[in-house]
């Protein structure tokens, strides 16, 4: 009996066959495995995180994309929206504060008008005390000076009196400044009497114009006389006094008391 050996050809088809099949198998395996590693891990996102959206965008993906630009249309005129009310906003803040710092101006100007006005005040007050303190050393003066001259026409009598001043063709009483006319006037001359003895002292100051033959020597007499019947009847004592004045010499600075009047 003889033995048959396996022929080579047939054992190298064999072999091509089982690579083959390999390399199907392995081809299969790798188009499968990567799809079940999608589903499974879908499976567990889906299972930890549920997401509503996703399937829909899986479902519908056309119209969860219009959904998504209307969407962002949305967002986008939101967007701009509050950007222009934004602007709107800030518009108004400054505004405000524009509003505020001109507040803050306006009342530092009236603060300021007001110090002005107060330093004006202070300085009028100032200028009055300046021009007041003036006055007060020149009737000071005057007085001083006034003293002197009613010294000088009626020496030392501190008490009222008749001032008549004597001009030429004119005669003026003091106090009062009255006119007397010298030869119609004998009402006033009474008057003038009973004034003198009231005062207790009359004073003729005569100009150069008025002496002798002028109205001096016209009025005095006629006092002089009535006064000296006074002074034997009642006993009274009237005091009298003349002075000369150059024509430069006022009678103002030798009036009495009231006599500008």
């Amino acid at each position: 009996m003889s033995t048959r050996h396996p022929d080579s050809s047939l054992l190298n088809l064999d072999i091509l066959a089982l690579s083959l099949l390999c390399c199907l198998l392995a081809s299969v395996v790798a188009l499968v495995l990567p799809q079940e590693q999608v589903r499974r891990d879908d499976k567990e996102l889906t299972a930890t995180a549920p997401l509503p959206a996703t399937p829909a965008l899986r479902v519908a993906p056309a119209l969860n994309w219009n959904r998504l630009i209307s969407t962002a249309g949305t967002l986008r005129s939101d967007a701009e929206i509050a950007g222009r009310q934004g602007d709107a906003i800030a518009t108004r803040l400054a505004h405000s504060a524009a509003e505020r710092e001109n507040q803050a101006l306006e009342s530092r100007v009236g603060e300021l008008a007001e110090k002005v006005a107060l330093m004006q005040k202070i300085q009028n007050a100032e200028d009055e005390a300046r021009r007041l303190k003036r006055e007060l050393e020149e009737r000071r003066r005057q007085a001083e000076t006034h003293g002197l001259q009613v010294q000088r026409l009626v020496g030392d009598y501190r008490g009222p009196y008749v001032l008549i001043e004597c001009t030429e063709g004119a005669v003026t009483v003091y106090p009062g400044k009255e006119k007397l006319d010298i030869k119609k006037a004998k009402a006033q001359l009474d008057r003038l009497v009973a004034q003198i003895t009231a005062a207790g002292f009359v004073a003729f100051v005569v100009k150069p114009g008025g002496w002798y033959l002028d109205s001096y020597d016209e009025i005095r007499p006629r006092i002089y006389e009535a006064l000296a019947r006074i002074e034997k009847n009642t006993g009274k004592r009237i005091g009298r006094s003349t002075l000369p004045l150059d024509v430069s010499e006022s009678t103002t600075d030798y009036l009495p008391p009231g006599g500008r009047r």
